[in-house]
């Protein structure tokens, strides 16, 4: 504490994350992998939080400092017991500044803006033996020097009118640096040389709180250059071609009594190609609806509680089919039950969950002919995701 209302928080850590895994393809030992990695990171951040007065005007201050260094090396090979046909070794260090600033112009105005600034080093290097087991695939990945500026900026108002009613709205500029393991992948070729994904999104809505009900409706836009897409026909990391997110998200709560909570919500999404071959067709796993339904009803106190929630989903495109071809994953719904307690430092619960048994999968990847790349229509890989499934937990905190 420096002063009444002024605090520096000082934080660093290093973190090191060891992997190893092996791929064995029965009756297609060609395909065999095997995989080493060790991710390193030490951090430093610190940042200083402030309650102020600026003439007249109740602000609060978040600012700081964040700097990042990363280290990490892979080993790749047919065998784990084989030497690597590849080794990657890449760095990537970032250094940044920032603050986000919220001020009260009046009682019933609140003004938020902020502002980041970072810089972003990358460097990226395949050592390729072409002795090794296995070293005709994937081919070299192109060494990566690269360094790069980027910004985020963000604005936002919040006026209440009344006690029941407010309105709020921001706009704001985002960006998402590709991480180092996500730049080498897990496929036949390496892309180090990733974008950045940056974002211009807005957002409007209203808040209404009316006694025990309250209900948050907003509307939004987001136009993404560069977004990051895993790729399951290369196991590659890529950045799409520009696309563009916008629709609406409803919250809303009723406290009926002491002891029963009523909870719904309703989104609709649409998430569309901007430009490109597939210009004006869906990004592929993005429903356009989702909503839900929940209630939790105290029976006794703590001592039994029972809670209830129905999940909706409508259809989606499937991965790989960028050209909204393929057959879609079918929507759903799905009901979860349970029913606990807690007494003094115990507690146990009984949950059953998807209770109608619906088969169903979420997940489900479009084979792709590789000649003119277009989708295999009829021809895919599902996951299906359990049925009706029963849990039960007891136990005891000290």
């Amino acid at each position: 504490m420096l002063v009444p209302g002024t605090e520096l928080i000082v934080d660093g850590g290093v973190r090191q994350k060891n992997q190893q895994a092996a791929f064995f393809c029965n009756g297609c030992s060609d395909f065999d992998r095997g995989f080493k990695a060790t991710l390193t990171t030490f951090s430093l951040t610190p940042r200083l939080s402030s309650q102020h007065d600026l003439g007249g005007l109740s602000g609060k201050l978040l600012a700081g400092i964040d700097v990042y260094d990363t280290t990490y090396g892979s080993d790749r090979s047919v065998h784990l017991s084989d030497p690597p046909n590849h080794r990657y070794d890449l760095t990537q260090r970032t250094l940044a500044g920032y603050f986000q600033e919220t001020i009260a112009l009046r009682p019933t105005t609140d003004l938020a803006f902020g502002a980041r600034l970072q810089e972003n080093r990358t460097t990226a290097r395949d050592r390729f033996d072409p002795t090794a087991p296995g070293s005709f695939l994937p081919p070299q990945g192109l060494p990566l020097n690269k360094s790069e500026m980027q910004h985020a900026l963000h604005v936002g108002l919040e006026h209440r009118f009344n006690e029941v009613f407010s309105a709020f709205g921001r706009a704001a500029r985002s960006f998402r640096l590709p991480t180092v393991d996500e730049r080498v992948g897990v496929g036949f070729v390496t892309n180090f040389d990733l974008k950045t994904q940056t974002s211009h999104d807005i957002e409007g809505g209203l808040r209404v709180r009316y006694g025990s009900i309250s209900l948050q409706s907003s509307i939004y836009d987001m136009r993404l250059n560069n977004e990051l897409f895993f790729s399951p026909a290369t196991f590659t990391n890529l950045n799409l071609e520009p696309t563009r997110r916008y629709g609406s998200e409803t919250i809303a709560t009723w406290q009926v009594s002491e002891t029963l909570r009523l909870k719904g919500g309703l989104a609709y999404t649409r998430s569309v190609f901007r430009e490109g071959p597939f210009a004006g067709n869906d990004v592929p796993l993005v429903s356009r609806w989702t909503g839900s339904a929940a209630v939790s009803w105290d029976i006794y106190k703590r001592y039994l509680v029972f809670d209830g929630v129905a999940r909706f989903f409508s259809s989606k495109r499937m991965d790989n089919d960028a050209a909204n071809l393929q057959l879609t994953i079918p929507g759903h719904t799905l009901v979860d039950l349970r029913i606990s307690g807690e007494y003094e430092k115990f507690f146990w619960s009984l949950a059953v969950q998807n209770v109608f048994n619906v088969r169903y999968f979420d997940y489900a990847v479009s084979s792709i002919d590789f000649i003119s790349g277009l989708p295999n229509v009829g021809t895919y890989s599902a996951y299906p995701l359990p049925g009706r499934t029963v849990l039960a937990k007891a136990g005891v905190t000290w």
